[in-house]
C-alpha cells in the first residue's frame, strides 16, 4: 500500500524542489559499511540517505500526484528475482568546482541494477510520454560531497541482496529523502 495515497493533499512547498526517482537502498549493515567509510574520512552521512538511483520522474515545484500514482501503478508490474550488489571502489566523480560526489561503484555485481533500470524503463515509458527515451545508468552509490578530490580506491566489496526497490522524492537542498512506496522484487 502507497504511504503517498493515505495522507491529504500537501500543500507546495515555495520554491522547494521535489526530485523523484525510483532507487535501491543498501541493507543496515551495508549502509553501516558505507557510512564508515564517510566517518574515516571527516564526513558524516544518514544512513537513510544512502541510495543507487535507478529511474527519475524529474523535478518538480510541487508533488506530481498523477505522475507518481501512475509511475507507481507501473512499477507494480515490474517482475524481477533479488539479486546481490557488490560495490568494490570509490572516487571522486565529476569535474569543475565546488563539492563533487564521492561515490561507492564496481565494474561487475551491478548486473541486477542495469536489469532493474531497464525494466522500470519498459513499465513506466509507456504511461509517461515525456519519458520514451531510455535514459543511461552508471550504477553507483554517492557517499558524500566534498571540495576534497579522491583518487580512485579498491575497497573490500560492500555486498547486500537487493530485495525491494523504492520510489523516492528527495527534497532538493534539504537532505531529506522521503519514501513514497515500496515494490518487492519477485521473481
Amino acid at each position: 500500500m502507497s504511504l503517498l495515497f493515505d495522507e491529504p493533499e500537501a500543500p507546495k512547498l515555495g520554491g522547494a524542489l521535489h526530485n523523484i526517482y525510483f532507487a535501491i537502498q543498501p541493507d543496515a549493515d551495508a549502509a553501516r559499511t558505507l557510512c564508515a567509510l564517510g566517518c574515516a574520512d571527516g564526513h558524516a552521512m544518514a544512513p537513510s540517505r544512502l541510495h543507487i538511483s535507478l529511474y527519475s520522474l524529474g523535478l518538480h515545484r510541487s508533488l506530481p500526484r498523477q505522475q507518481v500514482a501512475e509511475a507507481v501503478q507501473a512499477a507494480c508490474r515490474v517482475r524481477l528475482p533479488p539479486f546481490l550488489v557488490a560495490l568494490d571502489r570509490v572516487a571522486t566523480w565529476g569535474r569543475g568546482r565546488g563539492p563533487l560526489p564521492t561515490v561507492a561503484w564496481a565494474d561487475e555485481r551491478v548486473g541486477g541494477v542495469r536489469d532493474l533500470h531497464d525494466r522500470l524503463h519498459d513499465a513506466v515509458a509507456p504511461a509517461a510520454p515525456w519519458r520514451r527515451r531510455k535514459p543511461a545508468i552508471d550504477p553507483h552509490l554517492t557517499l558524500w560531497r566534498s571540495e576534497r578530490r579522491r583518487a580512485i580506491a579498491f575497497i573490500a566489496p560492500v555486498r547486500w541482496w537487493v530485495r525491494e526497490f523504492v520510489l523516492l522524492d528527495s527534497h532538493y537542498g534539504e537532505g531529506r529523502h522521503d519514501v513514497l512506496d515500496r515494490f518487492p522484487l519477485i521473481g
